[in-house]
């Protein structure tokens, strides 16, 4: 959600409110705003003990994994040339959840198991 300005009369408060003055007979015009709608990433860390990786198994979750959100500016899935964006650690049954994403490409690294990197992407709804 971005607000755009007309002119130097027009002030962008925040991203839902524009302050203009209008004098008697005037006019301000091109008062925009450019919403999107935001997305989310979730998922969970399991103990996979068959390693089959059915996410449909009765695994059990790993509690207290850190995960680590970061852009990926060219979508190649390398976190190297993304900026962090957020870091969670799993809940009790291995589960995480990123909200109120930009839509955009992003990276989720976990990292206190073994080095995995996952590319997904938040596209508008």
């Amino acid at each position: 959600m971005v607000a755009s300005r007309d002119s130097n009369r027009a002030a962008v408060v925040n991203a839902d409110t524009l302050t203009t003055p209008v004098s008697s007979g005037g006019k301000s015009e091109n008062n925009n705003f450019f919403d999107y709608r935001v997305g989310s990433i979730a998922g969970q860390v399991r103990n996979d003990l068959n390693y089959n990786g059915n996410p449909a198994d009765t695994d059990n979750g790993i509690g207290g994994v850190t995960i680590t959100l970061f852009t990926d500016p060219d979508g190649n899935g390398d976190s190297s040339d993304g900026v962090q964006v957020a870091k969670t650690a799993t809940d009790s049954e291995g589960r995480y959840l990123f909200t109120n994403l930009k839509p955009q490409n992003y990276v989720v690294v976990e990292a206190d198991l073994a080095e995995v990197a996952i590319h997904f992407r938040c596209d508008r709804a």
